[in-house]
């Protein structure tokens, strides 16, 4: 038989193994990872290839200035104690003074195909839902999804 391929075989075991999905709000560090999957998301949901250059500095941009959004970040443990960044989506503001506050809008969701359909993307957004329910001055919470992209 043909030998396998050692990495291959841990993120086999990793991904058979429930996982301990958490997400946090991103910091200036993550933003190389938030430009990498915003430059990953645009190639494969709309065929574009985005300068990641510019992304990223829009992703440091908007983790600079919280009150324009934020991005969160997900994230699991591997075997050796490995914290893997799985997943992020973005949330900007927009002020609805007919509702009396805040819309938070979900934006730019990306979960690495390795742990798509793991729950990576529900965490995301439950953390979320749980952030909006905690902040009297949101009132509502909108998910934006591209009309081609058929699997989200």
């Amino acid at each position: 038989p043909k030998p396998q391929n050692p990495i291959k075989v841990k993120l086999y075991k990793l991904l058979k193994m429930s996982l301990n999905i958490t997400t946090r709000v991103c910091t200036q560090d993550d933003s190389a990872t938030c430009a990498k999957f915003n430059v990953e998301m645009a190639f494969e949901t709309e065929g574009k290839n985005l300068d990641y250059d510019t992304v990223f500095n829009g992703c440091s941009n908007l983790i600079a200035k919280p009150k324009y959004g934020v991005y969160y970040i997900a994230e699991v443990i591997n075997e050796e104690g490995v914290v893997i960044p799985v997943g992020c989506t973005m949330c900007t503001f927009e002020m609805q003074p007919r509702l009396g506050g805040v819309i938070r809008m979900i934006q730019s969701v990306f979960v690495a195909k390795d742990f798509r359909n793991k729950g990576v993307y529900r965490t995301l957004y439950n953390n979320v839902i749980r952030e909006a329910k905690e902040d009297p001055i949101t009132k509502g919470v909108r998910l934006y999804v591209e009309h081609e992209n058929y699997t989200a």
